[in-house]
């Protein structure tokens, strides 16, 4: 519902008159007529198109207020303002304005319109060109699953985040309370409420973490120092998940990759606690390399294995290195991988071994 006339800079404007569906028509009617104060049916048609625009030069005064907020958010995270933006009511429970606009739907014939008068800005006609009817109706369909008012309710929430990240003052905003907590029944916060983690809490709690983008903020002068344990288990426990599994020792070797372990009585101290902390799932479902040695034999373990590694390629040195976890000697990799020699295996300029061939 839009509870406060729009404020326009003073320009030249256009009347629009146009047929818009009546579902759209009528949903428009009532909230005009739901506003606290008397508002027309044309400003609130306005508004509505002002509130769908993105990526565009302000328009008026309340662009140019949450363009500031706007920037002031990115200079935190480049995608802030875009995921506060974006949240939408969920499709189940809303009983807000997407449930509102849906009765209007199932209510009104098909086909059947109505017109309605807007006045625009010169500059939005020509932004919108041609289409304009298609162009409203989609706002409203928009509009309909946005929690926000109008765009000074989405200006309060946005600055009450921002005062949130800057001063850890509480925001007192629907949306923004839902964002800080994570969750919400009838709204997606899921988006927003990760950025503002990776903001305020820093950005090994972000949930889209891998094991790459650790080793590269690892290199960055936001690493994670050494006394910072608990930070890095956090952070590679989310990049593990994401994943998609990895064996208890192939977990161990990318621990030491991230955050550049030498000793491996250390990596074993790191795995001891993550597994204690987070409890991982290895997959124990899946075959082992041991399971695949004695039901499948050697030379088929250590190509499924090299054909799991980054870039199909693996250092002989860790090969023999993996297997002799599991108790195969040495020179029994040594004497697959001679035998194969050309065949299944060849050396790239690196001297990493690589496959050849399928098989």
């Amino acid at each position: 519902m839009v509870n406060e006339s729009c404020i326009r800079t003073n320009v030249e404007t256009v009347e629009k008159v146009t047929d818009i569906d009546q579902s759209a028509y009528e949903f428009v009617r009532d909230v005009a007529n739901q506003a606290n104060k008397p508002t027309t049916q044309g400003v609130i048609a306005y508004e509505i198109l002002m509130m769908n625009r993105t990526d565009s030069e302000p328009m008026d005064i309340l662009d140019e207020q949450e363009e500031m907020i706007d920037s002031r958010l990115d200079s935190h995270h480049t995608l802030f303002s875009e995921h506060i933006q974006k949240i939408k009511l969920s499709s189940e429970n809303a009983d807000d304005w997407d449930e509102f606009y849906n009765d209007y739907v199932e209510q009104t014939s098909e086909g059947y319109k109505s017109t309605i008068k807007v006045h625009i800005p010169e500059e939005l006609d020509e932004e919108i060109g041609w289409g304009f009817n298609t162009e409203l109706e989609d706002a409203i369909d928009c509009y309909s699953e946005s929690p926000y008012r109008d765009r000074a309710d989405r200006i309060r929430c946005k600055r009450d985040i921002l005062e949130y990240v800057e001063d850890g003052v509480e925001p007192q905003h629907r949306v923004a309370r839902a964002i800080v907590d994570g969750q919400h029944k009838t709204l997606h916060v899921h988006e927003a409420n990760r950025v503002l983690q990776s903001v305020v809490d820093g950005w090994w709690a972000e949930d889209t973490l891998t094991f790459e983008r650790i080793k590269e903020r690892q290199e960055t002068d936001e690493y994670l120092k050494t006394t910072e344990r608990d930070k890095r288990l956090q952070a590679f426990n989310t990049a593990f998940e994401n994943s998609g599994g990895l064996y208890i020792d192939e977990a161990e070797d990318k621990l030491a990759e991230c955050f550049g372990i030498k000793s491996e009585s250390t990596v074993k101290k790191y795995a001891k606690q993550w597994i204690s902390e987070y409890d991982p799932e290895f997959g124990s479902s899946e075959r082992t390399l041991e399971d695949i040695v004695e039901n499948e034999g050697l030379e088929q373990a250590i190509y499924e294995w090299v054909s799991e590694q980054n870039g199909q390629s693996a250092m002989e040195d860790r090969i023999y290195r993996r297997f002799k976890k599991i108790g195969v000697s040495k020179k029994e990799v040594f004497v697959c991988l001679d035998e194969y020699d050309g065949e299944m295996w060849d050396y790239d300029y690196d001297k990493k071994l690589v496959l050849t061939k399928d098989y």
